[in-house]
C-alpha cells in the first residue's frame, strides 16, 4: 500500500490530466500526495543563447510563477476531503531532482502523464517520464494525454500482468496488488512465440495460433501461470489466466488488454525469459504509447537488477 505518492507537474492542462488518478489513489490508500514543479534556469534551457542575455529577471519571474501555480493547484485539491497535500518546488535537471527526490522522500508511487506542453515546462513529460522510468526505484504509473482527461478514472478494478516466466518480471504482481482496489482481480498473461517458420509465413497462416502452438509449451506456461495465480488468490487477489501466441508481443498485450477490458497494464522493465524483450525502448515503449489505459511500470527490486545510475548532486529546494 502507498504511503507517499509523487504528482510530477509542468503547468500544462496535460500534466494535469494525472491530478484526478493520483488523488483518487492518494485518498483510497490514505497516502499523502506530493505535487513537486521542477524549475529548469533559462540559461540551461537556451545554451546557445549569446553570453550578453541575462536570464536571472526572467528566472525570477518563472520562479514566481511556477510558486504560485503549485499554491493554486494545492489550495484545490486541499478543499476536497481525505486528501494530504504538499508541495515542492525544486531546481536541477528535471529527471536527476525528481530521481533525488523520490529516493530522498521515501515516494512509493510516480503518477504522471507522459506528454505536457506549458508556459512552466517547455514540453518536457515524454522524456522525463522516460527518464524516471529508467531510474527511479519505485513504481511510475504512466497516463497518455487525451483529449478526454474529464474520463480519467481513480479506480483500478481490473489489471492485466504480462508475465515472461522469469522472477524479475513477477514482481509486477506486487505492484498490481498494491494498485487494485480492494476487491480488484488480476490478468496474467503469457505470450508464446510462434516457431521461426510459422513467424516468416504470409498471413492468413501466421496469424492462427492454433496451428502454431506448441502443446508442450502451452501447457508448461498454463502451468506456470496457474501457480502464480495460486499464489495470489492464497493473499486474497483475485486472479486469471491468459496464454496466447503471436509474434508481436506489445501488439498481443494491448489486444489482451482491450479483451478483457482492464483498467491498467502493469509491467517490469526486465525480463530474461520468454518475453526477454520486455525492455524500455521495445515492448514497454510501445506499451506506454499504444495503450488506451494507464501503464504501471517498475523495476526488480535493488538486489535483482544492475546499480542504479548515481544520483544528481546539484539538487536544491526553492523556498
Amino acid at each position: 500500500m502507498y504511503a507517499r505518492i509523487l504528482l510530477p507537474l509542468d503547468g500544462s492542462p496535460a500534466a494535469e490530466e494525472a491530478v484526478p488518478v493520483a488523488a483518487g489513489l492518494a485518498r483510497r490508500s490514505g497516502a499523502e500526495l506530493e505535487l513537486v514543479l521542477v524549475h529548469l534556469r533559462l540559461a540551461i534551457s537556451f545554451p546557445d543563447s549569446p553570453e550578453a542575455v541575462d536570464f536571472g529577471d526572467l528566472d525570477a519571474i518563472q520562479l514566481e510563477y511556477e510558486a504560485t501555480y503549485l499554491s493554486r493547484v494545492a489550495e484545490r485539491l486541499r478543499a476536497e476531503p481525505g486528501l494530504r497535500i504538499s508541495t515542492h518546488h525544486l531546481s536541477g535537471p528535471v529527471v536527476q531532482t525528481l530521481a533525488a527526490h523520490i529516493a530522498d522522500a521515501a515516494v512509493d508511487l510516480v503518477v504522471m502523464t507522459t506528454h505536457g506542453r506549458g508556459p512552466v515546462g517547455r514540453l518536457w513529460l515524454g522524456s522525463v517520464a522516460d527518464g524516471l522510468v529508467r531510474t527511479a526505484s519505485v513504481p511510475v504509473l504512466m497516463l497518455r494525454s487525451s483529449d478526454h482527461s474529464g474520463d480519467r478514472r481513480s479506480s483500478f478494478r481490473r489489471v492485466l500482468v504480462p508475465l515472461d516466466q522469469s522472477t524479475l518480471a513477477e514482481h509486477a504482481t506486487g505492484a498490481a496488488r498494491d494498485l487494485l482496489d480492494q476487491d480488484g482481480d488480476c490478468v496474467l498473461l503469457h505470450v508464446l512465440h510462434p516457431g521461426p517458420l510459422m513467424s516468416a509465413m504470409p498471413a492468413p497462416f501466421g496469424v492462427i495460433p492454433e496451428l502454431v502452438a506448441d502443446p508442450e509449451s502451452r501447457d508448461h506456461a498454463h502451468n506456470y501461470l496457474e501457480r502464480i495465480a495460486r499464489r495470489l488468490r492464497h493473499i486474497g487477489t483475485r486472479a486469471g489466466i491468459a496464454v496466447t501466441v503471436a509474434g508481436n508481443v506489445a501488439v498481443e498485450i494491448l489486444d489482451e488488454a482491450r479483451r478483457e477490458r482492464v483498467d491498467a497494464i502493469v509491467v517490469t522493465t526486465h525480463g530474461v525469459g520468454g518475453l526477454r524483450r520486455l525492455l524500455l525502448g521495445s515492448v514497454v515503449d510501445k506499451l506506454v504509447h499504444g495503450a488506451d489505459v494507464p501503464v504501471l511500470v517498475c523495476r526488480p527490486p535493488a538486489g535483482r537488477r544492475a546499480a542504479p545510475a548515481r544520483r544528481a548532486r546539484a539538487v536544491y529546494r526553492i523556498g
